[in-house]
């Protein structure tokens, strides 16, 4: 198959509605080390940043301050 028809192949696959997806996560990764990730993936749009922390007041701090922010209403905590 050449590039070409492999092009064209990809290009006609039926394309799946993308379910939008709007988080923070907290996660420990072992005592002394927490990060605070947040994902934003929706319809033609994806951005994620993530913050290491020491502790976990530190990043339930972070974490709860984005929750509590107008612009992150819509997003979801998840913590891990």
């Amino acid at each position: 198959m050449s590039r070409e028809e492999l092009k064209q192949l990809w290009l006609t696959l039926p394309m799946q509605p993308k379910v939008p997806k709007k988080m923070i996560i907290v996660e420990k990764h072992n005592d002394n080390f927490w990060s605070v990730e947040r994902i934003t993936n929706v319809e033609g749009y994806y951005a994620a940043s993530n913050s290491n922390f020491n502790s976990a007041k530190e990043a339930m701090n972070r974490a709860m301050t984005m929750v509590n922010d107008k612009y992150y209403s819509e997003y979801e905590l998840i913590i891990k």
